[in-house]
């Protein structure tokens, strides 16, 4: 698991200067190590990254060590008050994607973790299918009777499937080569297809001040954090023209109070004070919508 010599940024292939700081092995509020990552920034694309090498031994010493599958350890109430907002959450993240109104749509999910996702859809409106490459999570989906494709989704063969919705639910920021699961992601979108694409941001409050104690860091899970030039970039000779940028301020409530931990005294609690209006008013994670075109140039209307 040894990083490149001579670090490139992983959306545009600009060679990238010094560090501009380093993060340690963190997930959410935690820090689980001290091993440092060295943070890149891209002045071609506006893209914050790390270096490293996505190998067997990098998959297990960060992923295996995490267990996202296992809720036993809750207790009832935890559980309870967990179900309801991942309801709540789930209704206004529908009500928020500018999708049809009317027909019925083949919706893909990338990266399907246990699901839950898939599960909430309307089986009126949606056939859902999974793509997961971790066992344990594939088995979890099989168990909801979910059709469910298991593997890497760049090494997957779908024949001649296509499908009218394909999902990234926080997914691209852990893949080191994101433009080729966009565009293998246009290759099976239909015609009018659309793409969904949700991401930590960093041209937020959380990762302007908080810097190494940003929530959304999850360093080196997470391996880069875009800005709205990066997906200008990442988009950029894909049929692709953006529909719909917007902030998903409720998934994480407590994100941005996590992540001033490190701030100064005085200005953490000034802004945690203010919680509420700073937090619906900042972007820490954004959702975007595209469409697929006719055309080979991505776009965006805005």
């Amino acid at each position: 698991m040894k990083a490149s010599s001579s670090p490139r940024c992983m959306i545009c292939d600009s060679p990238l200067a010094s560090p501009i700081m380093t993060a340690y092995n963190t997930h959410g509020r935690h820090v689980l190590s001290r091993e440092t990552f060295p943070v890149f920034f891209c002045e071609g694309c506006g893209t914050y990254q790390i270096n490293i090498k996505q190998d067997e031994e990098y998959y297990t010493k960060y992923y295996n060590s995490l267990d996202y599958y296992n809720q036993e350890n809750r207790s009832r109430i935890l559980s309870f008050l967990s179900t309801i907002f991942s309801k709540i959450s789930f209704w206004l993240k529908m009500h928020s994607l500018p999708l049809k109104k009317h027909g019925f749509f083949r919706w893909l999910d990338v990266g399907a973790g246990d699901g839950s996702f898939l599960q909430k859809l309307s089986p009126k409106r949606f056939q859902p299918f999974g793509v997961e490459i971790s066992q344990i999570g594939y088995e979890e989906i099989k168990k909801k009777h979910i059709p469910c494709f298991h593997g890497d989704f760049l090494s997957l063969d779908f024949g001649q499937t296509s499908f009218d919705i394909i999902s990234f639910w926080h997914v691209l920021e852990h893949c080191c080569s994101p433009k080729k699961y966009l565009k293998k992601a246009c290759e099976l979108l239909g015609e009018g297809g659309v793409l969904i694409v949700a991401l930590p941001w960093a041209e937020s409050l959380g990762f302007a001040i908080g810097k190494k104690g940003w929530f959304h860091l999850d360093s080196p899970r997470h391996v880069f954090w875009p800005t709205k030039k990066t997906m200008e970039v990442l988009i950029q000779d894909l049929p692709l023209s953006q529909v719909k940028g917007f902030s998903s301020w409720w998934e994480y409530p407590l994100d941005l109070w996590w992540s001033l931990k490190e701030v100064p005294f005085f200005f953490k609690w000034f802004l945690r004070l203010l919680y509420p209006i700073v937090k619906i008013g900042d972007r820490e994670t954004m959702i975007f919508v595209f469409k697929k075109t006719t055309s080979n140039k991505g776009g965006s209307n805005g």
